[in-house]
């Protein structure tokens, strides 16, 4: 299923990063210079995550691996525990400041109702792990359809209405010191053997450059320490994880 997200947002460039068998491959994104696109080009890189999780998990639900449910399982449950993060560090951090000169009551209210439909997909993949007799893959489908078109057009509509010309009700200092808050609270509160392996194995290899990660973090922490924990679950995701 093609992403409802404005396709070709950002230019080619030519930046290489080392790929998986140190391996270059190319970046075909180029991260804006200035904060106000910045902050644009990160909701669209993360929100591109949620896009791809979601129909991916849709599709293995269609035909089930049933001699491997616990992994499985492990891997839907982390799209819908990254997804409720994203939201809850947005909720906590980013919309208070917004909307002290933005209007974005829609979004609060698009993230009651998706709370909802992640937090009910996140507790059933739990009871259907720890009892894989209970699995049911129509009642799973059935959760992630209940609210599919409400998921796609939030992850759509925040980045439209983070456009350059709206952000610039703010000055680049008060957004550099908003966007700070908003990536101390991920790196102190996010989980990084889900959330953070979740993001990086379901980042396209042509955003893999965003945000800029030290080699040792990307080819060693990622793959062989935080990925460890729950190895099983990455199998199911769609690009690598450095």
């Amino acid at each position: 299923m093609p992403s409802t997200l404005t396709e070709n947002l950002y230019p080619q460039t030519g930046t290489i990063l080392e790929g998986p068998g140190s391996l270059p491959i190319t970046i075909s994104v180029k991260i804006p210079d200035n904060v106000y696109s910045k902050m644009q080009f990160a909701m669209h890189a993360v929100h591109i995550t949620f896009e791809k999780g979601f129909n991916n998990i849709l599709v293995l639900l269609e035909n089930p691996p049933v001699h491997d449910l616990y992994n499985f399982l492990g891997y839907a449950r982390s799209w819908a525990t990254s997804l409720l993060f994203h939201h809850e560090s947005e909720d906590e951090v980013m919309f208070p400041f917004l909307m002290t000169k933005l209007d974005f009551k829609s979004e609060v209210e698009q993230h009651k109702v998706i709370h909802s439909t992640c937090t009910k997909f996140a507790d059933r993949t739990l009871a259907m792990q720890n009892d894989t007799s209970l699995f049911d893959a129509a009642e799973l489908s059935q959760i992630l359809l209940e609210n599919k078109d409400l998921i796609f057009q939030h992850l759509s509509e925040e980045v439209q209405d983070l456009a350059p010309e709206n952000l610039k009700a703010f000055t680049e200092q008060e957004l550099t010191d908003m966007t700070l808050r908003l990536n101390k609270y991920s790196k102190t509160k996010a989980d990084p053997f889900t959330t953070f392996v979740y993001m990086r194995c379901h980042t396209p290899p042509e955003y893999k450059g965003f945000p800029p990660l030290p080699w040792f973090v990307r080819s060693f922490l990622v793959p062989w320490v935080f990925a460890s924990k729950h190895k099983g679950y990455w199998k199911y995701a769609p690009y690598s994880l450095s």
